[in-house]
């Protein structure tokens, strides 16, 4: 249920960008309005901080999704609305990073196998080339340019031992 809230999420946002059909997203807003509304938010709280971002980069996200917004501000823990001094919802959501399975979905396996590769056996200096044609085989259009964040935040969400390998090389 979280990976598809995640994934629905990310989708609606790509979605932003380019010009696809009013039913389509609208129906991706209602399925992703239904996960977050009818379960309880402490089921979708661990996704983490990426969930937040996407949404606030969102253009017009409290618009596409009120219910959510509403609950977000919500004291965690609660069904009534924030004041008491408790963390909201959504601060609840900011202080925990997104969990490395999230980050690795949004990654196809030859792309992680791509990444791990450049880091672990390239030498510092040479990886221009490995670069290079990791862009032009995985980020080939301007659409795929958000899964550079999402590649970013693979490779520092890595556990230091498997980065470390790579400097060592």
């Amino acid at each position: 249920m979280q990976l598809s809230i995640y994934h629905y999420v990310r989708i609606v946002s790509e979605h932003g960008v380019n010009a696809i059909s009013a039913d389509l997203r609208n129906d991706e807003i209602a399925f992703i309005t239904a996960l977050m509304t009818e379960r309880p938010a402490k089921e979708w709280i661990p996704i983490g901080r990426d969930l937040i971002r996407v949404l606030n980069d969102m253009p017009r996200s409290s618009e596409l999704f009120p219910e959510v917004w509403k609950i977000l501000r919500m004291p965690a823990g609660s069904d009534s609305a924030a004041g008491d001094g408790q963390l909201t919802v959504r601060e609840q959501i900011l202080s925990l990073p997104t969990p490395q399975p999230f980050l690795r979905a949004r990654l196809t396996p030859e792309m992680e196998s791509q990444l791990m590769f450049i880091m672990q056996k390239v030498t510092m200096g040479n990886q221009r080339k490995y670069q290079t044609t990791f862009v032009q085989r995985f980020l080939p259009t301007v659409e795929s340019g958000s899964l550079v964040a999402d590649i970013v935040r693979f490779i520092c969400g890595m556990p230091i031992g498997r980065c470390s390998a790579s400097a060592s090389a």
